[in-house]
């Protein structure tokens, strides 16, 4: 029985490789036209007629474009120059402008110089009287209104005959007064201040010739 079945057995192991090298082949031509036909249409689409080198040119990666391609430097903003501030010379300090000395007043006649000077020494007698009459606080305010009086004498200018003597008694005559003034301030009687004033009037009343 075993003799009858081997070749029974061999038979069948030769006719299943019969059987499995046709479909082999055919396998391995499919894979080949299939191959072939990507070949093709890869060739075609790279390098087919009419296609531009941008396309045949494979485009570079974001990450390529970045590390590659310089980055746009942005060009400097020109900054429009000013034009300098002149800077102003200094100007050299003008030498102070010497003032003329104004010509000395034409020496006064002592009658010209007496009727300047007489309305206003008549007015300080008048204050000095109601100074003494008034006394007191009313009397101080006199006096400082002879005072003023006083101030106007220093304008007029003394014939050169007696302007010494004028200035002199002026001075001697303006310091009475400020006593005089000092004495009402206090509520002094101020009889002795009174009879000096009176005295330094009558001298200005002597030298202009009155």
């Amino acid at each position: 029985m075993s003799s009858d079945q081997q070749p029974d057995y061999v038979w069948d192991f030769g006719r299943q490789r019969k059987q499995r090298r046709p479909a082999r082949a055919w396998l391995i031509v499919a894979l080949t036209v299939l191959a072939i036909a990507i070949a093709a249409v890869l060739f075609w689409v790279l390098f087919r007629p009419g296609a531009s080198t941008a396309e045949r040119t494979a485009t570079p990666s974001a990450s390529s474009v970045g590390t590659m391609s310089p980055s746009a430097t942005p060009s400097p903003s020109v900054t429009p120059t000013l034009a300098p501030t002149p800077t102003p010379t200094p100007t050299t300090s003008a030498a102070p402008t010497i003032r003329p000395t104004p010509p000395r007043p034409t020496d006064p006649d002592l009658a010209s110089f007496r009727d300047e000077v007489g309305p206003v020494l008549d007015a300080a007698a008048t204050g000095l009287r109601y100074a003494r009459e008034e006394g007191g606080m009313a009397a101080m305010q006199d006096v400082m209104l002879v005072q003023q009086d006083a101030e106007r004498l220093t304008e007029s200018v003394a014939p050169s005959a007696i302007s010494e003597r004028w200035s002199d008694a002026l001075a001697t005559y303006g310091r009475a007064l400020e006593t005089l003034r000092a004495a009402y301030e206090r509520g002094d009687a101020a009889h002795a201040e009174d009879r000096a004033a009176t005295a330094a009037l009558s001298e200005l009343n002597d030298i202009a010739g009155r």
